[in-house]
């Protein structure tokens, strides 16, 4: 006899649901490319120090957004009744106590990877808590989060085989520097979504492909500028889109400007070759995939 479905299995449903949206799961495979990114810079060679690199960054970024929604609860109930924890899904007390286990086990991860990454995962954990406890109190907050996304490149390159050189650290403020000017166009939508966003914000954007075709020569130099023309001709079209906008929600501008930040991330590991590069290629693309299903902000 076939079971009818029970009613008590639509919260588990819910749950799962509110969970996504708390967790804002689409934006993961960019975290995994920062990893990649990172790791090659420093070197590559030990693929299960990549692997717990992502693990622990992964476990980081969802602690990360736990108590982010936490901490904004006050304001969420005010401007964004439906998130969450203001809407009755997750309790805030849950929400803290998921985030702060979260985050313990990722540093955890990272600091077994030896003393260097010890050193840098405690300057991202450091990030990551200023962000939470500051961005709804300054306009330089998306600056924390442009160090967050820099201090994940610091962390897998100093779990590699060589360890933090000159070109992973110029790469990470690099994509700090790119991911700030997303970040400055997301805090001019949450501040005011009527207003039009600004245009400033698109100059830091452009620090990975000056910083590619500057840093990589000889062969190396081709594939830079083959994958600096690429992500010109993903922002080109954003750019225009933002010019002839008329108005209203801009997240379709912020979507696909975090979902460039795994090709910042192919600029940056330029010299790794054709093979990462697929790669890099296949998370932008469960990037955007993930934007279509799952939530993103």
């Amino acid at each position: 006899m076939k079971r009818k479905p029970s009613s008590m299995e639509s919260p588990g449903k819910g749950e799962i649901k509110a969970w996504l949206a708390l967790g804002r799961p689409a934006n993961l495979p960019t975290i995994w490319s920062n990893c990649l990114a990172g790791w090659i810079l420093g070197g590559d060679r030990h693929v299960g120090a990549l692997l717990a690199t992502a693990l622990g960054a992964t476990c980081l970024y969802f602690g990360g957004v736990c108590l982010n929604d936490a901490l904004d609860a006050d304001h969420d109930r005010a401007q964004r009744p439906e998130r969450p924890i203001p809407s009755g899904r997750i309790q805030a007390a849950t929400a803290w106590r998921v985030g702060l286990g979260l985050l313990a086990f990722g540093f955890t991860l990272l600091a077994l990877l030896g003393p260097p990454t010890v050193w840098f995962a405690i300057l991202l954990l450091f990030f990551i808590l200023l962000y939470d406890l500051a961005h709804r109190r300054t306009q330089l907050a998306p600056l924390v989060m442009g160090a967050c996304r820099a201090g994940l490149y610091l962390v897998a390159a100093s779990a590699a085989a060589e360890g933090v050189q000159g070109l992973a650290v110029w790469s990470a403020f690099a994509l700090g520097a790119y991911v700030a000017g997303v970040g400055f166009f997301a805090e001019g939508e949450a501040r005011d979504r009527a207003a039009e966003l600004p245009h400033w914000p698109w100059l830091p954007l452009l620090a990975p492909i000056l910083l590619a075709l500057t840093a990589n020569r000889g062969p190396y130099f081709d594939y830079a500028l083959t994958l600096s023309l690429l992500m010109a001709l993903w922002l080109l079209p954003l750019f225009a889109w933002q010019r002839r906008r008329p108005g209203g929600n801009p997240a379709f501008l912020i979507a696909g400007l975090h979902a460039g930040i795994a090709l910042a991330d192919a600029l940056a590991a330029a010299e790794a070759g054709g093979l990462f590069l697929l790669a890099f290629l296949a998370l932008f693309a469960l990037t955007l995939l993930g934007q279509r299903f799952l939530p993103s902000v």
